[in-house]
């Protein structure tokens, strides 16, 4: 088995190319012609795309996951995301109005998974927990 290295372009200027690793076997000969088209184009539905919790897509590899956060962030301007039980953040570096006293009211007694992540959900939950 031969393991080929390629780079995936991604969508934050930050991030120029990530390096993923498949695993391709080699044919009769002993080589192997790789090319983009040959690899497996591995993408989540659609219907995932943007998806509040990580652990739901279907492929959970870097380049999706950092695409998912792209969508939550950029298009729909959410900054907290779920990956099981962690809260990931994205620092927007501006003010967001997310914090209010009305927000905390709308997370007080909710299920951390009922409604979009949030500081509050999480914050909600472990009250939940140490309280019983």
């Amino acid at each position: 088995m031969v393991t080929v290295s390629f780079r995936v372009s991604l969508c934050f200027p930050q991030l120029r190319s990530v390096v993923c690793h498949r695993p391709l076997y080699e044919d009769t000969e002993g080589v192997v012609k790789v090319t983009e088209k040959s690899l497996p184009h591995l993408r989540n539905p659609d219907i995932l795309i943007g998806e509040n919790d990580l652990t739901s897509l279907s492929y959970l590899n870097e380049p999706e996951v950092l695409y998912n956060l792209k969508v939550r962030f950029v298009e729909q301007n959410l900054i907290y995301t779920y990956c099981g039980i962690v809260l990931v953040a994205i620092n927007p570096y501006e003010y967001l109005d997310i914090y209010s006293h009305d927000i905390i009211q709308a997370y007080s007694g909710q299920d951390m998974g009922s409604m979009d992540p949030h500081i509050f959900a999480v914050s909600e939950e472990a009250f939940k927990q140490m309280s019983r």
